[in-house]
């Protein structure tokens, strides 16, 4: 009779994140967090814009990443709609 196989533990779940990567962000924040997470085979990092923000291109993501720089500058190129956006998704 043959033993059975050890069962292989399922494959991790990929987390697909937004990373924000438009006005008010400087610096090498983006490169830097892209760069951390390739060493993490769960993590899909995707570049995201303002314009992208606006036009509901969170969805299907579960993290988003709004690297360092300048939060007024951040949120005047999301204008009220991407903020509202942005709300929307952490909610």
């Amino acid at each position: 009779a043959l033993a059975p196989s050890a069962a292989q533990p399922p494959a991790p779940a990929t987390i697909p994140v937004a990373l924000f990567v438009d006005g008010g962000v400087s610096g090498k924040g983006p490169d830097m967090f892209e760069d951390t997470a390739r060493e993490s085979a769960d993590l899909k990092v995707t570049r995201v814009t303002a314009a992208d923000i606006r036009a509901g291109k969170l969805k299907g993501f579960r993290v988003v990443v709004m690297p360092g720089g300048s939060g007024s500058g951040q949120a005047k190129a999301l204008d009220a709609a991407g903020r509202d956006a942005v709300k929307a998704f952490v909610k």
